[in-house]
């Protein structure tokens, strides 16, 4: 009597019910009819069947009926399926085959070009025919398939929910010991000890968590070169390892081809100095606060993934980026300790090639995180104040000063319009004709409220307004208190 191995497991109705579909692959009937004829028949069975009962009710009686093969165990196609299961898997959301080895995806076509010079013979109504082993795989009901590409520290390589994951771990083990050429190398960037709880806190949280998204992107800077900042934060990309952690260039941040960006939870942006500031800042923006990212990379299939990325960027440039008022994801330091000393670098080196990259991971690992708030926004440093006024145009810089005057003394009120404001500005500066638009731009960033409703004066003329000065307070006021300022003689 001829088998059927992918029914032979069943041994109640459900079961039945619930291999029927596969069992349909061997006939040349429909799925519905398949199903539908089988299942009527199983119904004068009690729940419960031994193998000969299934076997007559989808019709093998003898070894004559040679139309239902069995799937697995197929002249070695079973064997080639599982060995090709080992290194490929269809991954459904991106349609396309991923290789596990490379963590990159190739194409269907060229996949079975690799492949189809090896064949599988195929058992099918009654003869055989040699298939290539790429085109099975890809038709084989048991290839290796998964939802998507995740990364989750805490799961195994395929998630409970069928996803495939990328995390590989750290690159090294944690373990006990010190970490003092670590600490001074710290106190020596940063020798201001909120600011290093901040930095360490944020660390510590990028390996206990590096699931997790953080809101504030870390830029350190200082003109003087060798005074050890890439060696800092590259001994933490040595503990994540090249899987999760890169250090990219000014010309790869801001390139059209990301694939940098893939299943990496920390990049060091190094020697940032941007041409374009406004354009590189609005790709950090994304970069930083996106949830998710697409993978653009050369012959690979454009993606979108999970954006876990968080970032460190180092530049000897106090403009490196571009900053405004209203900021909250960058935590700017500028380093001004000198050069470092050789012994120093040394002694860290060595601790670092010793055994150093394990136990700074203990020590992080272990850190207390409480207090920290990945998603808050980044603490004001002195740098980042000085780093912002570095970034604002001379338009910028003259409404700054005034707004942060006594406004009452220099202009007698604290409402006014963009065009008395232009007018102001370029008796002031000699320059001509600024525009409105552009000073009521520049008054937003910094902080402006501009009404929506046009104030109405005695005189019955409207102009549109905004309060330079107090403008939380003069968000509440109706449109006569903003009536009563206007009318006030403007110095």
């Amino acid at each position: 009597m001829t088998a059927l191995p992918i029914l032979s497991g069943a041994t109640t109705l459900e079961q039945l019910k619930q291999l029927l579909p596969l069992a349909y692959l061997h006939r040349n009937v429909s799925e519905d009819d398949f199903i539908e004829g089988t299942l009527s028949k199983a119904q004068t069975f009690d729940d419960t069947f031994n193998l000969s009962d299934l076997q007559s009710i989808i019709g093998i009686n003898d070894g004559t009926d040679q139309s239902l093969p069995a799937i697995a165990g197929q002249q070695g196609a079973s064997s080639a399926i599982d060995d090709l299961n080992q290194n490929y898997a269809w991954i459904e959301a991106n349609t396309s085959i991923y290789r596990l080895e490379y963590g990159d995806f190739i194409e269907p076509a060229k996949f079975k070009t690799q492949h189809d010079n090896k064949t599988v013979s195929i058992q099918s109504g009654g003869s055989s025919k040699s298939v290539g082993i790429g085109t099975a795989w890809l038709k084989h009901p048991e290839r290796r398939q998964h939802r998507q590409l995740v990364i989750r520290p805490s799961e195994d390589l395929v998630t409970s929910d069928n996803c495939l994951n990328e995390w590989r771990g750290f690159a090294v083990q944690p373990m006990k010991g010190g970490i003092k050429p670590f600490t001074e190398l710290l106190v020596r960037l940063v020798p201001e000890q909120e600011a290093q709880r901040y930095v360490l806190a944020w660390l510590a949280h990028l390996i206990q968590h590096p699931e997790i998204k953080m809101h504030v992107s870390l830029a350190f800077w200082g003109q003087e070169q060798g005074v050890g900042k890439n060696l800092f934060f590259e001994t933490i990309a040595d503990i994540i390892g090249s899987t999760h952690a890169a250090v990219i260039g000014q010309a790869a941040l801001i390139g059209s081809f990301n694939g940098w960006a893939n299943r990496r939870v920390f990049i060091i942006g190094d020697e940032v100095s941007s041409t374009d500031r406004r354009q590189d800042a609005d790709k950090l923006k994304g970069l930083i606060t996106s949830t998710s990212v697409s993978i653009n990379e050369k012959y690979q299939p454009a993606r979108e993934v999970p954006n876990l990325m968080n970032f460190v960027f180092l530049s000897n440039h106090n403009d490196a980026l571009f900053l405004d008022d209203k900021d909250r994801r960058f935590f700017v330091w500028e380093i001004t300790a000198g050069r470092l000393p050789e012994a120093m670098a040394q002694e860290y080196v060595a601790w670092k090639n010793n055994g150093g990259l394990s136990t700074l991971l203990h020590s992080l690992l272990i850190c207390d995180i409480k207090s920290f708030n990945p998603k808050a926004h980044a603490p004001m440093t002195a740098a980042k104040q000085q780093m912002v006024q570095d970034n604002r145009s001379d338009l910028e810089t003259w409404l700054a000063d005034l707004m942060t005057s006594d406004i009452t003394q220099v202009l007698g009120r604290e409402v006014v319009t963009a065009h008395e404001l232009a007018g102001r500005y370029d008796r002031e500066t000699d320059r001509r004709n600024t525009s409105a638009k552009a000073i009521t731009g520049a008054c937003k960033k910094l902080g402006a409220h501009a009404r929506t409703n046009q104030v109405r004066l005695k005189n019955g003329r409207k102009v549109r307004a905004m309060a330079i000065a107090r403008a939380d307070y003069w968000k509440q006021q109706p449109d006569a208190e903003w009536a009563v300022e206007m009318e006030k003689l403007l110095k």
